[in-house]
């Protein structure tokens, strides 16, 4: 985040924005002094400020910014009363959408030319990550969720947005019921991937002496693919597991790495397997008989090696496979804020157009009961 923040307040200074944290010394040109610090959407982790996106200067939205309400009362008339029976539930915020534009007009330096994109990618990024919001405009503010954002890439340097926030108030959800956390731990199948795969590697090229050259060269041409598709894994795993967030977001992209890492080591070890069919040349360069004998065992013993090494590969890539694909069931389809009159069945009905559904969100939350309270936020799994 520190680098992305970096490039971004550098930009604004460039093309006179301001920055994200500091106040900037001119005024957006469509809202007034009053408003110098612009937009603030900031994002809050386990109660913490995260990160935050300031829409300052011509990145500002578009006016007139639009917000307000309704008191939630239910008016019921009873045979035999002219007056009706009021019943005041409470005050209820109106969704908010901000439309504008991210467009860079002067700018000379090419470090910023691609800034509006930058702001594009975080905005999109918290979305994704669903957390709540804080909106600040002056000393106006609301809490609330990211619920839709649409851009109109124009150019690397003119992309519209349109941001949508469901609103909880004038406070943070009380109650909200949030996934915790998974059981399934991806850290230890790839450790130990990368533990065995430095002396299955080696073990593989250990080649003997009554090896043919050509035969050592289709084997190294081999080896290099399956290093190169299961260091692929390891690289990425190894780079999202101290992250929870960035690991829901990329659970799909490692299982797409670790099918094909998988689809390479079988791919490869078929032809590993036709060389071994063809046992009569791997004892070629050898006059006698007997050494020619003695030398094709030799190497088709070392071919066995690496089919065996290249098995145990497939069978760690597995076990990897199988932690992310769960993960991704673990992954929330969307979460839900809790409306007057929701039921678990509503619920369901809502996202997956049958109410059988209910039982799954009820276990996903680790519900006590099956009563919604209203402004509560459930999470809605994938089934």
């Amino acid at each position: 985040m520190g680098l992305i923040n970096e490039t971004i307040n550098a930009g604004l200074n460039a093309v006179g924005l301001g920055s994200l944290t500091k106040r900037s010394t001119r005024p957006p040109a469509s809202f007034g002094p009053d408003y110098s610090e612009g937009f603030q959407i900031i994002e809050y982790v386990d109660g913490r400020e995260a990160e935050k996106v300031v829409l300052a200067g011509s990145f500002m939205p578009f006016q007139p910014f639009k917000f307000g309400g309704s008191q939630q009362v239910v008016k019921e008339y009873y045979p035999g009363n002219s007056e009706p029976t009021v019943q005041v539930l409470g005050p209820r915020e109106t969704d908010i959408t901000i439309n504008g534009r991210l467009k860079i007009k002067k700018i000379k330096d090419d470090n910023f030319r691609h800034l509006a994109r930058e702001y594009q990618k975080q905005i999109d990024a918290m979305r994704i990550r669903g957390n709540l919001v804080k909106l600040k405009l002056g000393e106006w503010y609301r809490y609330a969720f990211i619920d839709t954002v649409d851009f109109g890439l124009k150019t690397e340097r003119d992309i519209d947005y349109s941001i949508t926030f469901t609103v909880i108030g004038f406070n943070p959800p009380k109650n909200s019921m949030f996934l915790s956390g998974s059981n399934e731990d991806p850290v230890q199948p790839n450790k130990e991937l990368i533990r065995l795969g430095a002396d299955l590697l080696k073990e593989m090229r250990n080649y003997p002496e009554s090896m043919p050259q050509d035969i050592i060269d289709i084997l190294d041409s081999a080896i290099n693919a399956i290093a190169e598709a299961v260091g692929l894994v390891t690289g990425f795993v190894d780079g999202i597991i101290s992250d929870a967030e960035r690991l829901n977001a990329s659970a799909n992209r490692a299982l797409g790495l670790i099918k094909n890492a998988r689809a390479t080591v079988s791919r490869t070890m078929r032809t590993v397997g036709q060389i071994q069919m063809n046992a009569a040349t791997l004892g070629t360069k050898f006059q006698t008989e007997a050494a020619k004998t003695a030398a094709t065992i030799t190497n088709a013993n070392h071919i066995h090696k690496v089919q065996a090494n290249a098995t145990s590969y497939i069978s760690l890539l597995a076990n990897l496979q199988a932690r992310f694909r769960n993960l991704t069931f673990m992954v929330p389809k969307r979460r839900h804020l809790v409306r007057q009159g929701d039921t678990l069945q509503k619920v369901s009905i809502l996202y997956y157009n049958t109410a059988d559904n209910w039982a799954r969100i009820f276990a996903h939350n680790r519900m006590t009961s099956t009563t919604l309270v209203v402004g509560t936020v459930i999470e809605i799994p994938n089934v």
